[in-house]
């Protein structure tokens, strides 16, 4: 998996938090991370939260959908 950006925006659509699954409401604060994996494009969305668990992980370090949510931080 390669990292191409990643950003923090407002949610503008209800949304679940590709971490933990947690849903975010319009207006809230997110984290959109785009990778690309075997030629593939695609985009994740992440709470507050799972930036910072994803932040303290190495790079090459992967999860997947919801497995964030009972990680301590």
């Amino acid at each position: 998996m390669g990292r191409i950006c990643e950003k923090d925006v407002r949610i503008r659509k209800p949304r679940n938090c590709f971490g933990c699954l947690r849903r975010l409401k319009a207006g809230d604060r997110g984290h959109i991370q785009t990778n690309t994996e075997e030629g593939k494009i695609y985009s994740i969305t992440l709470c507050a939260d799972c930036k910072t668990k994803i932040g303290e992980m190495h790079y090459d370090d992967e999860f997947y959908e919801g497995e964030l949510k009972d990680t301590p931080q």
